[in-house]
């Protein structure tokens, strides 16, 4: 399918974008995995502000461009973090009514909203095993971020959320040196990033 072109602009490449909010994000993520910070509404600004709009601007250029895999992969995650924000925004009354019910139903209901982040980012998994290996590594990692995640709430373990930290941690490394390597040529740095 052709790049659609508006008059004599040259387009650039939406995954860049993408890549860089989504590192951001699960870098944010990971923190709070990790306890570094308690409080969900620390991140809930990255998530919303940042992350879940450039991830859906870029989801939408991909599509524009013709790269259906990557538009469904960031307009999905947009998605996630869209709904994290909003899920862990005061204004929800989602945690009034986790702390009324208890810790259990927190848990569990964190656990279904992960589940279903980890069925399409297994899907996704799947579609990237002809393509470079920066997306393979970043997907790898993002379905086992999510899984961990699903089970550490699911089985209320503190040690496998913590995992789930740990690897967003790596998503958003993979993701920083992806965007690196999209975004670094010779007009901009002297700096050169491969892409595998």
């Amino acid at each position: 399918m052709p790049v659609i072109r508006i008059g004599n602009i040259k387009p650039g490449n939406p995954a860049a974008l993408g890549f860089a909010s989504f590192g951001t994000g699960s870098f944010a993520i990971g923190m709070f995995c990790l306890n570094v910070t308690v409080l969900p509404q620390a991140i809930t600004g990255i998530c919303l502000g940042y992350v879940g709009l450039c991830q859906f601007l870029a989801g939408l250029f991909e599509l524009l461009s013709g790269n259906t895999f990557a538009a469904t992969t960031m307009c999905t995650y947009s998605g996630f973090f869209l709904s994290f924000s909003y899920t862990f925004s005061p204004g929800s009354g989602f945690l009034q009514l986790a702390e009324q019910y208890g810790e259990h139903v927190l848990n569990q209901s964190v656990g279904v909203f992960m589940l279903g982040y980890t069925i399409i980012s297994f899907v996704f998994l799947l579609g990237t095993l002809r393509q470079p290996w920066l997306i393979r590594i970043t997907l790898t990692c993002v379905f086992f971020g999510f899984l961990t995640s699903t089970l550490g709430h699911f089985l209320a373990n503190n040690g496998l959320i913590m995992a789930s930290g740990v690897l967003s941690v790596c998503i958003a490394a993979v993701a920083w040196y992806t965007t690196a390597a999209l975004i670094y040529d010779e007009n901009t740095t002297f700096i050169k990033v491969p892409f595998f």
